[in-house]
């Protein structure tokens, strides 16, 4: 009996000096006498030296905390860019006193995300322009992250410490870069649809050409160099009122047509010369 009466009397001290907390909760304990707090976290927390110590707080999430934020950053030639901003970030277990201090969240919240905008607005003053900001995104990610992390606050502590967090992501979105990337892209890939029509275009006259030439001295035995050819092909396109786009009328469909049309300008010249 006695044996037992201690088992319980030591359960009951156990207890009594242990404070138990759910899954991804964390706390704070203070000592009464020297005033200093120090965290708990999940679970069994032994021994909590009650009297000496009280629990302040067990109800600190440790979760992943999502916070969107906009602002603006200029470059080096003064080009204003909006940003759109992500952070990731959870209160850190070391520092759970630290996260407590505020007895505004919010605050906390903002100071962090100031932080954040300075990093950032320093780094995309160095960048050159619009594009050296969208070329640098995600070393703007990685730079503003470990920044963080190194740098110290006004009393010397470090920035994680002194708002009490874990940042685990920042992530940059613009959607003024998003529509100046997809209408470069656009623009890309009109060009290169525009070279492709210019390059058939080319070919086309090209072959125009060769006929015309070869026509030109099997039918009517006219010597007619391929580059003079060439000229007279485009001359009677821009004539038709085809400025550019001289595959329009075809390889196949309309070819024959206008060589004939060219062979009578040149048999034309010719007669006016003889005569």
């Amino acid at each position: 009996m006695e044996i037992l009466g201690a088992a319980l009397v030591v359960s009951a001290l156990i207890i009594w000096l242990s404070v138990i907390l759910p899954a991804r909760t964390g706390g704070v304990v203070i000592n009464v006498i020297t005033q200093k707090e120090r965290p708990i976290g999940p679970g069994f927390n032994f021994p909590v030296w009650r009297p000496l110590e009280r629990k302040v707080r067990d109800d600190i999430s440790l979760k992943t905390n999502t916070h969107l934020f906009k602002f603006e950053v200029e470059t080096d030639n003064e080009a204003v860019i909006p940003l759109s901003i992500t952070i990731q970030e959870a209160a850190d277990l070391r520092y759970l006193p630290e996260y407590n201090s505020f007895e505004n969240q919010e605050d906390r919240v903002e100071g962090i995300k100031e932080k954040i905008k300075f990093i950032l607005s320093v780094a995309a003053r160095k960048m050159k322009d619009r594009d050296a900001v969208h070329n640098k995104i995600k070393f703007l990610q990685r730079l503003a992250k470990r920044k963080f992390e190194a740098s110290l606050s006004e009393d010397g502590r470090l920035l994680e410490q002194y708002y009490g967090t874990n940042l685990q992501s920042v992530v940059i979105g613009d959607s003024e870069l998003a529509q100046t990337i997809r209408e470069a892209q656009e623009k890309k890939e009109a060009q290169e649809k525009e070279n492709e029509r210019r390059k058939l275009d080319m070919d086309n006259l090209k072959k125009m050409a060769s006929a015309l030439v070869t026509e030109a001295k099997e039918k009517h035995d006219q010597k007619l160099s391929f580059d003079v050819a060439l000229r007279k092909i485009q001359i009677q396109l821009e004539k038709k009122g085809v400025q550019e786009n001289f595959n329009t009328l075809g390889i196949e469909q309309g070819t024959q047509e206008l060589i004939d049309s060219v062979l009578k300008e040149v048999l034309r010249g010719k007669r006016r010369k003889q005569g």
